[in-house]
């Protein structure tokens, strides 16, 4: 039996609360603490609706944060 190679991208939406004096700071704050350069994602697992786990090598990734909103 032949390997193959199956390639794709998993789009997730994620938040934190940040505790901040401002909008800006909380900008500032989030993009210090979690970004591409100190994150690391080696490995997903993924369960199927089945119940199987699945395990994905994690290749590349990109952390762009989209908005800041008082909580």
């Amino acid at each position: 039996m032949n390997a193959y190679l199956s390639q794709g991208q998993i789009v997730l939406n994620v938040s934190k609360l940040i505790l901040a004096n401002s909008e800006q700071e909380a900008w500032r704050k989030i993009n210090e603490m979690i970004n591409v350069l100190n994150a690391h994602f080696g490995n997903l697992s993924v369960e199927t609706v089945d119940g199987q786990t699945h395990s994905l090598n994690v290749d590349n990734f990109e952390i762009e944060w989209k908005d800041v909103s008082k909580f």
